[in-house]
């Protein structure tokens, strides 16, 4: 096998872009270089005609032997193609320093040739000539904008205000959960006040077109209904005596006493009610007397004001 022949080329031309660049710039270099015939057909026949070559980081080591021991420029990529007699190299890298560096020289080997191509010095600008800086700035506050205190000096009154209401809720949730369950409880009796009145003066109106067990009926409805809501929905399942006895059972002596004088009224009334209903009018006491139902019907609405304006929600 005979010798391959040893060629050097160091003219071309040369095209940067950026034209300007400074350490840590991705840069990418375009370099034209003439070779004679002979090269470039046996380059041809050596890669079988293909005149486009790429190189990665991975493979540059097999064009520059010497890669790793580069410490002022980082190549990313070669590649080179052949137009004609021309060779044309493209070469993405990063510079590290400032000032002439110099390129490592590439090596191409064909079946008969060597090409060791090289390149001129690369200049790279330096970013402490183009400030005119040649030290490191001593550190500087932050800078307020003209006009920004006033913004600040209300934003952070909001905030603080802002936050002092947060701690407060947070702190008093409690107490406004509960106020605000008094309230909804305090308008629910008030309602079921109101409409126990209502159906009382209703029956007063349609008293005349009742039975005395019509009459009964309806107004044992009216209080209970009144109870149930004011205390507990039981009490609709319960007879008199034992909605009294779940008073005391419940309560004891916590009510107050026109509470307990509202619920012995109430059982009084009550028991005067199922004995006209039940009785069947077997005797002359079964028969509510002429007055007999606005006296009832005064012991209801005043069984609800006891109940209504002597029991304290709280």
């Amino acid at each position: 096998m005979p010798e391959q022949k040893v060629i050097t080329e160091s003219q071309g031309n040369l095209f940067i872009s950026p034209i300007e660049f400074f350490c840590g710039d991705k840069v990418i270099i375009s370099y034209d270089i003439n070779v004679d015939d002979d090269f470039s057909i046996d380059m041809l026949n050596s890669s079988e005609q293909n005149d486009f070559f790429y190189f990665g980081h991975d493979e540059i080591q097999s064009l520059i032997p010497n890669i790793n021991d580069l410490k002022s420029i980082s190549i990313e990529s070669i590649s080179y193609s052949l137009n004609k007699n021309i060779l044309n190299f493209k070469i993405t890298c990063t510079f590290w320093q400032p000032g002439k560096v110099d390129m490592p020289e590439i090596k191409i080997k064909t079946e008969n040739y060597i090409l060791n191509v090289q390149f001129p010095q690369i200049e790279v600008s330096s970013i402490l000539e183009k400030t005119h800086i040649s030290s490191i700035r001593s550190y500087k506050g932050p800078e307020i904008i003209p006009g920004s205190t006033y913004i600040i000096w209300v934003s952070g009154i909001l905030l603080l205000g802002f936050l002092a209401a947060m701690i407060t809720m947070i702190v008093k949730f409690s107490k406004i959960k509960r106020f605000y369950k008094m309230l909804r409880l305090k308008h629910r009796y008030r309602k079921n006040y109101k409409r126990s009145v209502s159906k009382i003066n209703l029956l007063s109106k349609n008293s005349a077109n009742l039975s005395d067990m019509d009459f009964c009926e309806r107004l044992q409805l009216i209080l209970r209904d009144f109870f149930a809501v004011r205390f507990s929905e039981k009490i609709y399942n319960m007879t008199t005596p034992e909605i009294t006895k779940w008073f005391t059972d419940t309560f004891g002596s916590l009510l107050p006493d026109n509470a307990m004088e509202a619920i012995e009224k109430f059982y009084a009334v009550m028991v005067r009610c199922e004995y006209i209903r039940f009785s069947g009018y077997s005797s002359k006491a079964s028969i509510l007397l002429c007055d007999e139902r606005k006296s009832l019907l005064a012991q209801g609405q005043e069984i609800f004001d006891l109940i209504e304006k002597g029991i304290v929600t709280e």
